[in-house]
C-alpha cells in the first residue's frame, strides 16, 4: 500500500525531529511507532523511538524541557512511550522519566467531581481530548509499576466525561465542559462548550480503545468501559459521510458551509474500530467500516508532490481559550476557520496507528472483500490572489517579479490601524488602568529610592514622551525627584553623551533628576537561573525600593519581542550574563514572535523576576515612530498583553511553510546594508520549510555593514563555526552573523543585491542580480509547482504559521 511508503517516510523524517518541546503531539507518533514495531517486529521502529527519545531522556532518567508545575495532561501521552521502551530495554532512566511524568498526575488539580483540570492554564475545565492524553499512562503506569490501587481513578474520569460532557439528544461527546460555568466559552447554564468537534471524539474513542486493552477483563469495571466504548463508537458511526465514509470537522454538522472531511479525526474512528475488531468487541461490518475509511484515507487523503508523499487535511488545532485568547470561543465558525495542514503529528500518528491495527486485523488479506465508493474532499481549496506582477522594494526604486498565479501562498504586508487618541491620552490611559498591579502611586507610596530603567539611545523607545507622566504619577505619591534615579540600560552598548542622556530624558527631567548610564554602576550578583545564568544587576537598580522598568515592544529575533523584562536583562546586567543569556540564540524556538517556549526569553524573564520589578510601562509604535498603544502593570503579563497588540499589526498568519520565501527590506534606507536586511531574513525564515530557498533582495550599496558582522562573516569556514563562535564569545555584530547562518542551516539564501558575487559566494549564499532571475533558479531547483510567499515588507512583517503547540 502506499500508507507503507507514506509510513517509512514519516518515520525518517520524525527520527530527525528535535523541537526542544517535550509534548503530546511527539508522544503520539511515539506511541504510533510502538505500535508499528508491535504489528511487524522491525526493530526500525524501536530504533526510532529510542534515537527520539535519547535527545530528551537523561541517563538519571530527568527529562528535558519538560515543566511540571504547568500541570498540562498534554505533557503525559509520551510517558507510554517511556514504559514501552522500559520493557522492551529494561534500562532504568525510562523508568524514572515515567515515574516523573506519574509524579505529575498524582498531583494534577482537580475539578470538585475528580476530574483532572486539563491544564493549570484552565482551571475547573475537563477537555474530552484530556482522557487520552492521561487515562491510558495513568493505567498502563499502575498496572506495570503500581499498586493497581488507582484503576478506580481512572474510571472516575470516564464516569464524568459521561456525566458532564456526554449529550443525550445527538449521542455525541461535547468538547469541553466548564464546571463554574463562567468561561467565554461555555454555557452558563449547562457549562458546555457549544460543539461536537471530531478529533475530541477521536481521542475519546481511542482512550477507549486502549483503556479496554489494558485492563484485565476480570476487573469489574472492565464492562462498564466496553459500554461505554459501544455507545461512542454507535453514536460517532451516525455521522459517518456515506460517500467518503469519512468524518467532517465539526461532527454534527457535514451540509454546513466550509465543514471538511478531516483526517486525524477519520484515522482515530478507524483505529478503535480496528482495536475493537481485533479484541473480539465488534463485529465484522465495523471492520468493513475501519477499512473504508483507510482506504478512502490512502486514495483522497495522500497526495504526492516534488518527491514525497505528503498526508492532507488535517485540522492544525482547536481549543478554547484562555482569556488572552478570544478567538477561541467554540463557535462553529472558530473550529472552520483553524488551518488545515498536511503531515502534521496528530493526523500522521493516528493514521500510523489505524495502519498498525490494520496490519494485526489482516486488513490487507481482507482488502478484496470491500470495495468503498469514496470521493476526493474538495471542499477546502486553498484561496490564491488573482496576482502576477508583484512590485518590492529595492534601494531607491522597485524591483518586480512574476509568478504564476496558481503558486502564491501569501502575500503578507502589514496591517493598518487608525490612533483616535493623543500619545498622552493614550500614556495615561495605560496608568490609570495597570495589569494585575495597583495604580503606580500606590506603589509609590512611602518609597525612598526609586529607579527608573529605560532604553539607550539605539532603541526607538521615546523616553523623553513617557517619563513627565510616570514622575507626575511619583511625585503625586510623594516622591521627590531627588528620590528618583533615571538608569539608561546601556547593556552590551557603549556609554552614552551627556547631550544624549539629556534628548532621552528631557531638559526637565534631565535637569531635576538623576541620569546615569547603566555601565557607571558596580553589579550586584542577585543569584543564577536555572539555566545557569548569573543574575548580576546594576547596583543602582538591586538596592532601589521600588523599580519601574519602560520600553517599548517590537519583534526581536531571537528573544521573541523587545520591552518587557529585556530592561532588566539585558539592559542592566554584565556582559558575562549577557553572554550567557544570549548563547541560547541558536535554540529554534530563539525567534521572532516565540515567548513561552523561548529559552532566551525565559531564561531572561526569570532573571528579571529575581531581580525583582514593580511595575513596567511599555509601548508600541507605529513606522513613524509615534506613540500607538502603551500598556502598564505587572512585568509578564503587560508585557504580554502589549505583545498581543503588536501581533495584530504585524503579525501575519499563514497555513503553510512556503517551498519559496522572496522577502524585502522595503528599499532604502533600510537595506544599506547586509546588517541591516537580517531583519527581513529573520523574520522570511519563519514562513519557510526546511530545506527551502529565501530570496532576500536588498541594494546593500554599503556591502555588508558592521566590523564584526564583516570580520564574522568572512572568516567563518562554515556556517556550523560562526553558530560555535557565538556559544562561546557571544559580540555585538557576532549576533547578526550568527542570525544568517541559523537561516542557512534551513534554507538556502539567494541574494539580491549590489554586493560583488564572488564575495555573496564566501559567505555562503548564492548571488543575483534581479529577483526575476533569483526565482527562475529557485523555481528549477525545487519545481515549477514550488509555492511561494512574497513579503514586501519582511522587517516589520511576521510571519506565523497558524498551529500552535498548545491547540489541538
Amino acid at each position: 500500500m502506499i500508507a507503507e511508503i507514506y509510513i517509512e517516510q514519516y518515520r525518517k523524517s520524525f527520527e530527525k525531529l528535535d523541537r526542544k518541546f517535550w509534548n503530546y503531539e511527539d508522544g503520539c507518533v511515539l506511541r504510533a511507532m510502538a505500535a508499528m514495531h508491535e504489528a511487524t517486529g522491525d526493530p526500525c521502529y524501536r530504533e526510532t523511538m529510542e534515537t527520539f527519545l535519547d535527545r530528551y531522556i537523561g541517563k538519571d532518567g530527568t527529562i528535558l524541557w519538560y515543566d511540571r508545575e504547568e500541570y498540562s495532561l498534554d505533557k503525559l501521552p509520551s510517558g507510554r512511550a517511556l514504559l514501552y521502551l522500559y520493557r522492551e530495554t529494561g534500562q532504568e532512566r525510562y523508568r524514572i522519566a515515567a515515574k516523573h511524568l506519574m509524579e505529575q498526575l498524582k498531583n494534577q488539580p482537580r475539578t470538585r467531581s475528580g476530574s483532572f483540570w486539563h491544564k493549570k492554564i484552565y482551571p475547573g475545565q475537563i477537555w474530552l481530548d484530556g482522557l487520552y492524553m492521561s487515562a491510558p499512562f495513568y493505567l498502563s503506569y499502575e498496572k506495570e509499576l503500581g499498586n493497581r490501587q488507582s484503576c478506580q481513578d481512572v474510571i472516575k474520569q470516564f464516569r464524568n466525561a459521561r456525566r458532564f460532557l456526554y449529550d443525550e439528544s445527538s449521542q455525541l461527546y461535547i468538547h469541553a465542559y466548564d464546571e463554574e460555568k463562567k468561561q467565554f466559552w461555555a454555557d452558563q447554564v449547562t457549562g458546555r462548550s457549544a460543539n461536537f468537534w471530531s478529533r475530541a471524539e477521536g481521542w475519546y474513542l481511542m482512550a477507549l480503545a486502549d483503556c479496554c486493552e489494558i485492563l484485565p477483563r476480570e476487573e469489574k469495571e472492565w464492562q462498564y468501559l466496553e459500554g461505554l466504548w459501544k455507545e461512542a463508537v454507535d453514536g460517532m458511526l451516525t455521522y459517518q459521510d456515506q460517500e467518503s465514509r469519512l468524518f467532517f470537522q465539526l461532527t454534527a454538522l457535514g451540509n454546513k458551509y466550509g465543514n471538511y472531511l478531516e483526517t486525524s479525526a477519520s484515522a482515530m474512528v478507524a483505529y478503535s474500530l480496528f482495536k475493537g475488531f481485533e479484541m473480539g468487541i465488534f463485529g465484522e461490518a465495523y471492520f468493513m467500516k475501519a477499512a473504508g475509511i483507510m482506504m478512502s484515507l490512502e486514495a483522497n487523503k495522500i497526495t504526492f508532490k516534488n518527491g514525497r508523499l505528503h498526508l492532507e487535511g488535517i485540522c492544525a488545532g482547536a481549543g478554547l481559550g484562555p482569556e488572552n485568547r478570544m478567538e477561541r470561543d467554540g463557535s462553529a465558525e472558530y473550529y472552520l476557520r483553524e488551518p488545515i495542514v498536511q503531515d502534521e503529528q496528530k493526523g500522521a500518528a493516528a493514521f500510523i496507528m489505524a495502519y498498525s491495527q490494520w496490519l494485526k486485523t489482516g486488513g490487507i488479506k481482507r482488502m478484496s472483500q470491500y470495495r468503498p465508493v469514496v470521493k476526493v474532499n474538495d471542499v477546502y481549496q486553498l484561496r490564491h490572489r488573482p496576482m502576477e506582477e508583484i512590485e518590492l522594494g529595492y534601494g531607491s526604486g522597485m524591483e518586480c517579479v512574476r509568478l504564476p498565479k496558481d503558486v502564491i501562498a501569501d502575500i503578507l504586508v502589514p496591517e493598518k490601524k487608525e490612533c483616535v487618541l493623543s500619545e498622552g491620552e493614550i500614556i495615561e490611559q495605560a496608568l490609570d488602568n495597570p495589569v494585575e498591579t495597583p495604580l503606580l502611586e500606590e506603589l509609590a507610596a512611602g518609597k525612598k529610592d526609586v529607579v527608573i530603567v529605560t532604553s539607550d539611545v539605539t532603541r526607538p523607545m521615546p523616553s523623553w514622551r513617557v517619563l513627565p507622566h510616570v514622575v507626575k504619577r511619583l511625585e503625586k505619591a510623594g516622591i521627590s525627584r531627588s528620590c528618583i534615579t533615571i538608569v539608561f540600560a546601556v547593556g552590551t552598548h557603549r556609554r552614552q553623551t551627556e547631550e544624549e542622556m539629556r534628548h532621552l530624558a528631557g531638559d526637565e527631567i534631565y535637569e531635576t533628576c538623576r541620569c546615569m548610564d547603566s555601565s557607571e554602576c558596580e553589579f550586584v550578583r542577585m543569584g543564577f537561573t536555572r539555566e545557569g545564568t548569573p543574575v548580576d544587576i546594576a547596583d543602582k537598580v538591586a538596592f532601589a525600593d521600588l523599580r519601574i522598568c519602560l520600553g517599548n515592544i517590537e519583534y526581536h529575533f531571537f528573544a521573541g519581542y523587545s520591552g518587557g523584562a529585556k530592561a532588566i536583562m539585558p539592559g542592566v546586567s554584565t556582559m558575562d550574563a549577557i553572554r550567557m543569556n544570549h548563547s541560547k540564540m541558536t535554540d529554534p524556538m530563539s525567534r521572532a514572535g516565540s515567548l513561552e517556549e523561548n529559552p532566551v526569553r525565559k531564561d531572561l524573564e526569570e532573571a528579571a523576576g529575581i531581580c525583582g520589578v514593580d511595575f513596567l510601562f511599555n509601548v508600541v509604535l507605529d513606522e513613524h515612530k509615534n506613540i500607538v498603544y502603551a500598556v502598564a502593570g505587572d512585568l509578564k503579563q503587560a508585557h504580554r498583553k502589549g505583545c498581543h497588540f503588536l501581533d495584530g499589526f504585524f503579525r501575519k498568519e499563514i497555513t503553510e511553510l512556503a517551498d519559496i520565501v522572496i522577502v524585502s527590506q522595503g528599499g532604502a534606507p533600510k537595506d544599506l546594508n547586509l546588517y541591516q536586511t537580517q531583519k527581513a531574513l529573520a523574520n522570511a525564515e519563519q514562513a519557510v520549510r526546511p530545506g527551502g530557498i529565501i530570496i532576500l533582495a536588498g541594494a546593500c550599496p554599503e556591502g555588508l555593514g558592521g566590523a564584526v558582522f564583516e570580520q564574522w562573516m568572512l572568516e567563518a569556514k562554515s556556517v556550523d563555526e560562526i553558530l560555535e563562535r557565538i556559544q562561546k564569545d557571544f559580540q555585538i555584530g557576532g549576533h547578526k552573523a550568527a542570525s544568517f547562518a541559523r537561516t542557512l542551516k534551513r534554507a538556502k539564501i539567494f541574494l539580491v543585491s549590489g554586493i560583488e558575487k564572488e564575495l555573496v559566494k564566501s559567505i555562503f549564499m548564492e548571488p543575483f542580480d534581479h529577483i526575476q532571475e533569483a526565482y527562475e533558479a529557485a523555481a528549477e531547483e525545487l519545481g515549477e509547482e514550488a509555492r511561494v510567499i512574497v513579503m514586501p515588507y519582511g522587517g516589520s512583517t511576521l510571519p506565523v504559521l497558524a498551529y500552535r503547540p498548545e491547540d489541538r
